[in-house]
C-alpha cells in the first residue's frame, strides 16, 4: 500500500513540509536571502513549465516512472537530462531562503540524492533501455542535473 506513496512528487512534497515545520520562530530572512530564494522558486517553477511544455509538445508523458514515447533532448532538456527533478531541489532551496529555515540546507541536497537513486537511476535505465544509441548520445552531452 505505501508502494503507492513513493513517488518523487510525495518525496518533493515532504521535503517542502519538512522546510516549513523547522523553520525558526520569528525567522526574518535578509534582503538577500529573499531575493535568492525568490530567484530560485522562480527558475524552479519555470522549469516545471517548460519541461512539460517540451513533453507535450512532443506527444509523450511526462508522468514519473512513464516510458516516454519520444526522447525529448529540447527545451530544457538541452542543459539537464532531468529538469523536473532539478526543479524540485531548488523550490526546496527557494522555500528554505524564503521563509529563513536552515534545515533546508540539508533537506535540499538529501532530497537530490532520494531523487537520483530512487527515481532518476532507475528511469534512466528505462530509457537507455528503450532508445539506446539516441539516448547514450544525449546522456553523453547532457548532464544529469546541470
Amino acid at each position: 500500500m505505501l508502494k503507492k506513496f513513493d513517488i518523487a512528487p510525495v518525496w518533493m512534497g515532504v521535503a517542502l513540509l519538512v522546510v516549513m515545520a523547522f523553520r525558526p520562530v520569528g525567522a526574518s530572512p535578509g534582503l538577500l536571502a529573499l531575493l535568492a530564494g525568490t530567484a530560485l522558486l522562480a527558475a524552479g517553477g519555470g522549469l516545471v513549465f517548460l519541461a512539460f511544455r517540451e513533453f507535450e509538445r512532443h506527444g509523450t508523458d511526462g508522468t514519473p516512472g512513464a516510458v516516454p514515447r519520444v526522447l525529448v533532448t529540447t527545451g530544457p532538456f538541452r542543459y539537464t537530462r532531468n529538469p523536473i527533478y532539478l526543479a524540485g531541489v531548488l523550490i526546496v532551496a527557494g522555500l528554505s531562503l524564503v521563509l529563513g529555515s536552515p534545515i533546508g540546507l540539508i533537506v535540499a541536497p538529501a532530497l537530490g540524492i532520494v531523487l537520483q537513486d530512487r527515481f532518476i537511476k532507475p528511469e534512466e535505465a528505462r530509457i537507455a533501455a528503450t532508445f539506446g544509441d539516441e539516448w547514450a548520445a544525449f546522456a553523453a552531452r547532457t548532464r544529469r542535473w546541470i
